[in-house]
């Protein structure tokens, strides 16, 4: 993913079936773009991580029932995203 001067950027997480899923963050380059990510559901941030992942990462493991959440992700200090930003996002 590459993008420029943005403070978060959400994508949109459909569960068909309950269970339990982890969710990486992972940054091409940890020393310029440190990942924080965040699980919501319509109302309220369910859950966030920043450095869970190993080597400044993200990772959340966690029970999700079937609907649809929002995937957040953020840069450790709150500070919008000014240069190319690339990393992997996963769910299983």
């Amino acid at each position: 993913m590459n993008r420029r001067n943005v403070q978060a950027i959400d994508y949109n997480l459909v569960i068909t079936q309950p269970g339990t899923y982890q969710v990486d963050l992972v940054s091409d380059n940890t020393s310029s773009f440190d990942p924080i990510i965040e699980i919501r559901d319509n109302r309220r941030q369910l859950a966030s991580d920043n450095d869970g992942g190993g080597n400044r990462n993200s990772r959340l493991v966690m029970p999700l029932q079937a609907g649809t959440y929002r995937v957040r992700v953020t840069r450790s200090g709150n500070q919008p995203m000014h240069h190319p930003v690339r990393f992997t996002l996963t769910v299983q």
